[in-house]
């Protein structure tokens, strides 16, 4: 199978090459272009399918070229409206978290990498707790606030649109944010919407114990002992997991291991293992 695939790919942990390396390894021929930055990508007319990721301003690219036309969209659908007739002129949308009126490929793209677990040396937790993520609901504003009330000040904020009494600090990514997360002693996971999950499920765990919320599809990755030791309903809930993993380091340990063994079947090798035995049959 023939695939073109547009994506960013500037740097070894973005998304986009991790997955083009897993689609080869499926045994997928991929035509790999930088989307997101304009390069001219090489003649493939002869592809069987179109893959792009996210990078809607490429889309003029894929309808020079014929075959099946699929559009991965790893964020949140219900949060993206504006987009869904724009979705339709797609074959098939992959979709994280929304089946809705979209095909429900369970889970993909997300997944962990051996990448995320090759930053050398790992650095010693310092952060209490982090929280990584945008200022992009009232309601997360809310409990973020709350939180950071609760833990005086002792909660990390990296992310965009904070309010400036919040001393958020910038977004940071590839290496750098794999470092980030080493550095924390909980990681705490909040979805943007009721529908999940988000990429943070598959990351967190190969670098420090995540606390999540309890959006919805979270559990079909962890099972109900293991979210019995890891979610909360509110900021108070979260407060107190917190405390008790940044004093009882054993337990800290055995819950990201835990977590990290139950996202093991969603990397990205199995997943697109499943899509290109998807796509040729």
């Amino acid at each position: 199978m023939k695939i073109l695939f547009g994506s960013p790919f500037r740097a070894p942990f973005d998304n986009g090459r991790m997955i083009a390396e897993a689609l080869r390894k499926a045994g997928a021929h991929v035509v790999h272009f930088d989307a997101r930055n304009g390069d001219v990508p090489p003649k493939a007319h002869d592809a069987d399918l179109s893959l792009i990721l996210k990078c809607t301003r490429s889309d003029e690219v894929f309808r020079a070229h014929p075959g099946r036309r699929i559009v991965i969209f790893p964020d949140a659908l219900d949060r993206s409206p504006h987009l869904h007739d724009h979705l339709q002129q797609y074959d098939r949308v992959l979709s994280c978290n929304d089946p809705g009126p979209y095909t429900w490929a369970e889970f993909f793209p997300l997944g962990w990498s051996e990448t995320l677990n090759a930053v050398q040396p790992r650095p010693a937790p310092s952060y209490p707790a982090l929280f990584c993520g945008t200022n992009n609901s009232p309601g997360r504003l809310a409990f973020v606030r709350a939180l950071k009330n609760s833990l005086a000040g002792a909660l990390a904020i990296n992310g965009n649109n904070w309010p400036p009494e919040l001393h958020a600090r910038p977004p940071v990514y590839y290496e750098d944010y794999v470092i980030l997360l080493s550095r924390a002693k909980v990681i705490v996971n909040r979805h943007e919407s009721p529908v999940g999950p988000n990429l943070r499920c598959f990351e967190a765990p190969q670098c420090a114990p995540m606390i999540v919320d309890k959006a919805r599809g979270v559990n079909r990755i962890f099972s109900p002992n293991l979210l019995a030791k890891c979610s909360y309903e509110n900021a108070d809930d979260a407060l107190r997991l917190i405390q008790y993993l940044n004093f009882a380091p054993d337990e800290a340990l055995a819950l990201r291991r835990a977590q990290a063994a139950a996202t093991e079947d969603f990397s990205y090798e199995r997943q697109m293992a499943k899509f290109v035995e998807e796509e040729t049959k």
